[in-house]
């Protein structure tokens, strides 16, 4: 692996966590926001109590196994660490740069599949190549929501 691949890769990382603890974030948000509105539906008896009941069980159930909120700080943790690795990567010979690659690749989370291509893609724009594929609506979506989604640099337009 080159210097090249390693600035890749280690942007490629740091974009990647940084777009998985986005996403973590806002659904740990919205997660807790739709339970205090099912709280408060069944404490002001609005609407019917066993379904706002039974989705503040569900919530509460999914943000306690999933602990959306503790992973969305590992992940900006870890896109830190791939940061300042990238500061310091033109400083680092080959072989140091590719041992502390290694070893903060150790910490990286699983992430959603759908975020790794435009991730990828956002990379390769940074870098000034130009990416050989198109994200499909799902993955612009999912990056979106992720809170990066990489557009090409639109051509200067011609003035008259």
């Amino acid at each position: 692996m080159n210097k090249w691949e390693l600035e890749y890769w280690t942007g490629y990382s740091a974009r990647l966590e940084r777009m998985h603890a986005v996403l973590l974030g806002r659904f740990d948000k919205l997660a807790s926001g739709l339970q205090f509105i099912a709280g408060m539906t069944i404490c002001a008896d609005i609407a019917n109590t066993k379904w706002a009941g039974a989705l503040m069980a569900v919530l509460s159930v999914a943000t306690f196994t999933l602990q959306p909120g503790a992973k969305a700080a590992e992940a900006t943790n870890q896109a830190r660490a791939y940061q300042s690795f990238g500061l310091r990567i033109k400083s680092l010979s080959i072989v140091n740069a590719r041992e502390e690659f290694a070893k903060i690749q150790e910490g990286d989370s699983p992430v959603l599949g759908a975020l790794c291509s435009a991730a990828e893609y956002g990379e390769l724009l940074r870098l000034g190549a130009t990416p050989p594929f198109r994200l499909s609506m799902r993955e612009r979506i999912i990056a979106w929501l992720g809170g990066d989604l990489p557009q090409l640099p639109r051509p200067a337009s011609v003035a008259p």
